[in-house]
């Protein structure tokens, strides 16, 4: 009984992480067709690396938990577990930044190329004469004027 309270508090702390990288496959596979393939690519390869990350840290929390308390780390397993954890910190520290790298990625290869701006005083068409004026300019006033 002491051992299942850290255990689910373990899948309970990474079930939000877990399921937003799901729901993230599930929508880059439901929206494949509106995105570029390399930008396809890359969403995908950075969600599951990121996947892959999340789940062995679980996986680390379940076994640790149980390796604190087994016997042979009481018989000189100390080395053995700051091996495992030190295995274990290089994959979250290279997995975390190769995930979010490739998320970036995806997220620049998806994008359009930009437009060139438009020049407003290029664009803009010659005003057209008021209505009420003539070819002389003397038939009419504009609004405002001599006031």
């Amino acid at each position: 009984m002491d051992q299942i309270l850290p255990t689910i508090l373990s899948v309970a702390a990474k079930l939000p992480s877990i399921a937003v990288l799901v729901i993230g496959l599930v929508l880059a596979a439901m929206r494949r067709d509106r995105l570029p393939r390399s930008a396809r690519v890359l969403l995908r390869s950075g969600v599951v690396v990121l996947l892959v990350v999340v789940l062995a840290a679980l996986a680390w929390n379940l076994v640790f938990s149980n390796l604190a308390t087994a016997d042979w780390v009481r018989d000189g397993g100390y080395q053995r577990i700051s091996l495992l954890a030190l295995l274990f910190d290089g994959l979250v520290s290279v997995g975390n930044p190769i995930g979010f790298g490739l998320l970036i990625g995806a997220v620049l290869a998806g994008r359009r190329p930009a437009e060139p701006p438009v020049d407003p005083v290029r664009s803009a068409a010659a005003p057209a004469p008021h209505p009420a004026s003539t070819a002389s300019g003397w038939g009419g006033s504009a609004p405002g004027a001599g006031r």
